[in-house]
This record gives C-alpha cells, sequence and structure tokens, in this order.
C-alpha cells in the first residue's frame, strides 16, 4: 500500500491519506520501491493485514473502495473491515496483470457508517502488490446495521482480550469449516474446524493474533483478531 485516501465529490467533501508505513500494525508484508512512484507493499502472502488506527469517517453513506494492485501471477483476493472484522465489508477479486509493477485498480461498493474505527485489509490469498487503497465517498445510503450484524451472526469470540479460552459463537453455515490462528508476524500457530463452544488458548504467548476462515468456494472469508494477555 503507498497510500489510503478518502475523498468525496459531494458537498460532503472528505478526505483522509494515510502512508503505509504509518500503518499501526503491518503483518507480513514487505515496503518495497513502486514503479508509480514512492512505495508499495510486496511479497503479500494470505493472512498478511494492515491496520490503521482511529480512522474517522464523518457522514454515514455508500463508499467506493479502490484497490490499486498489480500481480506477476494470477492474481488473488482481496477485503477490508473495521474494528478487527467487527464490520466487514467483502472480498474483492484482484486479476493477474502481467508484471509486479503492472498496476491496475479494482474496487467495491460498500456502506459505511459515521464513526471512528480500525480499518484494516486483509489478504484472504496472496500473490499480489498493494500500492494504495483508496476510499471515495459516492452518496447517501441508509445506516449501516451496528456492527454489521449479519457478520456477527456467523462469528462471534470473547472475551477479547483473554488470559486462557475464547468463547466461540459459530452459525451452521459456517460449522465445520477450516480455521486458522495467525500470530503477528504472519505465522500459523493453530488450525482446526469451527464450533461453537470453547477454545483453550492458554499456550500461546502473549500478544495479537488473527482467527482466520479462508474463502470457500462462493463463500467469503472471514476473520476476527484477538489479543492473549
Amino acid at each position: 500500500v503507498n497510500w489510503l485516501n478518502f475523498a468525496s465529490a459531494t458537498s460532503t467533501a472528505f478526505s483522509k491519506q494515510l502512508e503505509a508505513e504509518a500503518a499501526n500494525v503491518n503483518n507480513g508484508m514487505t515496503v518495497e520501491t513502486c514503479s508509480e512512484g514512492g512505495q508499495d507493499m510486496g511479497y503479500i502472502d494470505q493472512g498478511d493485514y494492515l491496520v490503521w488506527n482511529s480512522v474517522n469517517i464523518p457522514t454515514t453513506g455508500s463508499y467506493l473502495i479502490e484497490y490499486r494492485v498489480a500481480s506477476g501471477a494470477s492474481g488473488g483476493t482481496i477485503s477490508a473491515d473495521l474494528n478487527a472484522g467487527n464490520v466487514q465489508f467483502g472480498n474483492t477479486t484482484i486479476p493477474g496483470t502481467g508484471g509486479w509493477q503492472t498496476w491496475t485498480t479494482v474496487s467495491k461498493t460498500v456502506t459505511i457508517n459515521a464513526g471512528t474505527y480500525n480499518f484494516g485489509i486483509y489478504a484472504q490469498t496472496g500473490g499480489y502488490n498493494l500500492n494504495w487503497v483508496r476510499i471515495s465517498k459516492s452518496g447517501s445510503a441508509r445506516p449501516l446495521a451496528t456492527s454489521s450484524a449479519s457478520s456477527e451472526e456467523q462469528l462471534s469470540l470473547y472475551p477479547n482480550p483473554t488470559a486462557d479460552k475464547l468463547n466461540l459463537e459459530v452459525a451452521a453455515n459456517l460449522a465445520g469449516r477450516t480455521f486458522r490462528i495467525v500470530n503477528s508476524v504472519g505465522q500459523a500457530v493453530r488450525s482446526g474446524q469451527l464450533a461453537s463452544g470453547t477454545l483453550d488458548v492458554s499456550s500461546l504467548p502473549g500478544g495479537l493474533y488473527l482467527l482466520a476462515v479462508p474463502a470457500q468456494g462462493d463463500q467469503p472469508g472471514l476473520t476476527r483478531r484477538f489479543t492473549k494477555e
């Protein structure tokens, strides 16, 4: 990612730009020189992510999320979320572009409620470079259900932070799906199959972790972040 820009062409103009190297969390991505100027993020693998804390969205409405990407392979899949996955915006497919510095833009339209969030991007699969992410205000829309109820109802975990155990509540359509727990340096430290109940994480060292459910067929991936005390 080179930068993240929030912009609007409406009377409620809003623009905010975040440099990738200023992200509060960079899990697994590598900064490299970009052919379009400045820097981009490369060597992106499944489970890598970036997070910018305290991003303010002043008005509720429809936003276009654009990703500036390049892939010398067959491309991959990226997603965005708010507040450690509590609000998720779904996946966007990245095509192969013929080179790791041959850039194109892909996009997805979403609804965002006014508020201050931790904004994250997550590599559902790897195989591409990311220059920037731009979020543009595209008009008014009905408020999104608080904390993206549909996503929350599919998979929730608590308490967070936790000292030893996580309680999982898993919707029927997710039960049996494979999950991975990934640490802050991108290493998978645990895997299993989703089920409602208690997950023992007492053996994990303290730190930030990601519980990731990869995309499967036409079923999107889901992520939840948690802190082990």
